[in-house]
C-alpha cells in the first residue's frame, strides 16, 4: 500500500509505503556460517514501513532545500521456519540537490542485519554523489 498526500498544509509532501514481505529460501552451501545447515529451508515474513518527506513551503523555493528529501524505513521479519532468526533493520536517508536537479548529495545511515544470515547488527554510514541526465 502506498499513500501519497500532496500539499499537507502547503508545508510538506509525504509518502507512506507499507509492504508485507515474505522471504523463503534454501541453503545450498552454508559457507562458514555454523548456524545453518546445507539443504535447509527457511522462511521469514513481516512488515516493512517507509515514510518519505519533501519540504514544499515557500521558504525553500530557490534555496538548497528545494528538491530535498528525507526517508525513514523500518523492517522486521520473524523467523517462521529454519534456524534463521528474526531480522530487524532500519535506514534513514537525506538527499539534497546540488546547483541543479541533476546532481544530488545523499547521506544514508543503516542499522541492523540486512542479509539473510547476519548474526550481528551493522552500523553503516554512506555518503554519495549522484548524477541524473
Amino acid at each position: 500500500m502506498v499513500v501519497v498526500v500532496p500539499g499537507w498544509g502547503d508545508w510538506l509532501d509525504y509518502r507512506l509505503k507499507t509492504v508485507l514481505h515474505n522471504e523463503v529460501g534454501y541453503v545450498i552451501d552454508r559457507g562458514r556460517d555454523t548456524r545453518l545447515e546445507d539443504g535447509e529451508h527457511f522462511w521469514r515474513a513481516g512488515p516493512r514501513v517507509e515514510l518519505s518527506l519533501w519540504p514544499t513551503f515557500r521558504a525553500v523555493h530557490g534555496t538548497v532545500l528545494e528538491g530535498s528529501s528525507l526517508t525513514a524505513s523500518y523492517q522486521y521479519y520473524w523467523g517462521l521456519k529454519g534456524t534463521l532468526d528474526k531480522l530487524q533493520y532500519y535506514e534513514l536517508e537525506a538527499s539534497i540537490p546540488l546547483n541543479s536537479k541533476n546532481w544530488n548529495l545523499t547521506a544514508t545511515f543503516r542499522h541492523g542485519a540486512d542479509g539473510p544470515s547476519y548474526d550481528e547488527d551493522l552500523n553503516v554510514v554512506d555518503v554519495g554523489l549522484s548524477a541524473k541526465f
